[in-house]
């Protein structure tokens, strides 16, 4: 056996030095009796308290394509301290063999290291839910779910006995199924008398090598209260809030029906031809900081998978966020100190570092995010509903709810969700006072001696992307006093005239060929609106532009 990973922090390993995915099969996969209760299951879900490397999951799903390939499996796993790709990669190198091409198809659906919750299926009918943070916050944030079976695999209780609070125990008896099982490595006195006091069945019963013993259990009881949700749902808008939320309800098995006014789809704001994806920072992790992060991670995955199955311009370029006066320095600087995130997330470069990152030459220091990507909005929108019945040239005006179900055109649904943008004013079933539609114009230059270096989107009060097709877009204005979408060459001007300023030798080196212009929808609160205005009828606004990080 190759060396095992060992947390520097708890000075424990993350799985037996003897074999560990042998050790997974026993702990946790037999003592929940998992090949027995999978060959009989349709659905399954199994929570985890301590993701590591991930060779739980992996067994699992070894064990799943084995027995019953067809089983709809959930995997929750709590993590607070997440590893890094390649140090996962190098754990699980010793059984490449075993389990084939699961390794990298489960790495290809790891999220960045940022706070939050992160959902992403690594097969059509296995759904990965990685939720990084103190699980003492997390796990009584999590709603919605029955767990057959839970893995507690947290490092050794005497090291880390943040991992096994009763906070951990009850929240275990609130999620879990009618009957539920559980498995864990330790036999410590105080893991099973917490697991008792809130009504689990506990047994000792023979460890793993050279571990004596280890627990397993039940419980029984009510089973956690799960939703009933709609099938059938209809989406009113064909932009990336409509075309984002209809991807993620077919994947989770909704009939969804998408309706579009114009004869195309992102025939909006989010027809732009190139579009770059970055979150709205926050110096302090605060939830709606938290959102914005951890969205622009799970994006980041998601448009990589994507451009992997269809062209959506996709390019992982990063991003550089330049300080362009010694407050916004300050600021990055107490952002990254506040969220304590991993290099390769995010960094401030010196001026001499970012022009050697961006192929520009810079003046002043930036952050940079290296994991950020561009794609073609209008081509994202495009592969986010295949596979969708997409209605295009279909004005819907009148929502009506007759007997519990809602009427669109003679045609019914369990829900509705409007996801029409600057189109939000039609519906009077929505509160739009609150909302308030902004004018952008972005400009297309062509590429030059002078840009065509430049590797890395660039933002300061503006942006310039890098180049696609042999343009770069310049944007963009911000004007909600305007009510048109006529291209305006003084636009244009302002937008090259903001560039020029940040990086002089542009000036003169700019060619501007075309604009555009259309509309934006933005809150008084500055965040996206979600929610549900009454029941069965939904909502998703206001994402504004950062509209490719949150949809």
């Amino acid at each position: 056996m190759h060396d095992v990973p060992r947390s520097k922090r708890f000075d424990d390993i993350y799985f037996s030095k003897e074999n560990g995915l042998e050790e997974s099969r026993f702990v946790f996969l037999g003592g929940n009796h998992l090949e027995e209760r999978l060959r009989k299951a349709k659905t399954f879900t199994v929570a985890e308290t301590g993701f590591g490397t991930g060779l739980n999951f992996l067994a699992l799903w070894d064990l799943l394509t084995k027995t019953n390939p067809d089983v709809s499996l959930h995997y929750i796993s709590y993590e607070q301290y997440p590893l890094d790709r390649q140090t996962i990669r190098e754990a699980l190198s010793p059984w490449e063999d075993v389990f084939d091409n699961k390794i990298e198809q489960y790495l290809d659906n790891y999220p960045l290291e940022v706070e939050g919750f992160h959902t992403h299926y690594v097969t059509p009918n296995i759904k990965l839910t990685l939720v990084f943070g103190d699980i003492n916050e997390t796990l009584p944030r999590t709603q919605n779910i029955a767990v057959d079976a839970w893995f507690l695999d947290g490092f050794t209780p005497s090291k880390n006995p943040e991992m096994w609070t009763d906070t951990v125990f009850q929240n275990m008896v609130r999620l879990s199924a009618k009957i539920s099982t559980f498995a864990t490595f330790t036999s410590a006195g105080f893991v099973k008398r917490g697991l008792q006091d809130v009504g689990f069945e506990v047994e000792k019963t023979e460890g793993f090598s050279h571990k004596r013993e280890r627990l397993v259990g039940t419980w029984e009881g009510e089973g956690a209260i799960v939703k009933n949700l709609p099938k059938s749902v209809a989406i009113i808008g064909g932009g990336l809030a409509g075309c984002g939320t209809a991807h993620w309800l077919k994947q989770e098995g909704y009939q969804v029906t998408l309706f579009e006014q114009a004869s195309e789809l992102s025939s909006g704001a989010s027809g732009n031809p190139i579009g770059m994806v970055n979150p709205r920072f926050y110096k302090i992790p605060e939830p709606q900081a938290h959102f914005y992060m951890s969205s622009y991670a799970d994006a980041v995955t998601t448009y990589k998978k994507l451009s992997e199955l269809q062209d959506i311009g996709f390019k992982q370029c990063g991003s550089l966020y330049v300080c362009i006066n010694k407050e916004k320095k300050a600021r990055f600087e107490d952002l990254l100190e506040n969220w304590q995130l991993p290099k390769h997330i995010a960094r401030i470069l010196t001026a001499h570092e970012a022009s050697e990152v961006g192929g520009i030459e810079f003046e002043q220091s930036a952050l940079y995010l290296e994991q950020s990507v561009m794609v073609n909005p209008a081509k994202l929108c495009e592969a986010l509903a295949d596979g969708v019945d997409v209605r295009l040239n279909a004005t819907v005006q009148n929502i009506e709810k007759e007997d519990g179900v809602w009427n669109i055109d003679g045609e019914k649904f369990d829900a509705v969700i409007l996801a029409c943008g600057a189109g939000f004013e039609s519906f009077k079933t929505l509160n739009s006072k609150n909302l308030q539609k902004v004018r952008g114009q972005l400009s297309l230059a062509k590429i030059s001696d002078a840009t065509k270096n430049i590797k890395t989107s660039i933002h300061y009060s503006g942006y310039i992307s890098p180049q696609a097709g042999g343009v770069h877009a310049i944007g963009s204005t911000f004007q909600p006093w305007l009510d048109h979408d006529d291209v305006l060459d003084e636009d244009n001007d302002f937008n090259r005239e903001k560039l020029e300023e940040i990086f002089p030798l542009l000036k003169d080196n700019i060619e501007v060929f075309e604009g555009r212009a259309s509309f934006r929808v933005t809150s008084k609160y500055r965040f996206p609106i979600f929610g549900e205005t009454q029941e069965g009828l939904y909502y998703s606004l206001a994402h504004g532009s950062h509209g490719l990080a949150t949809v």
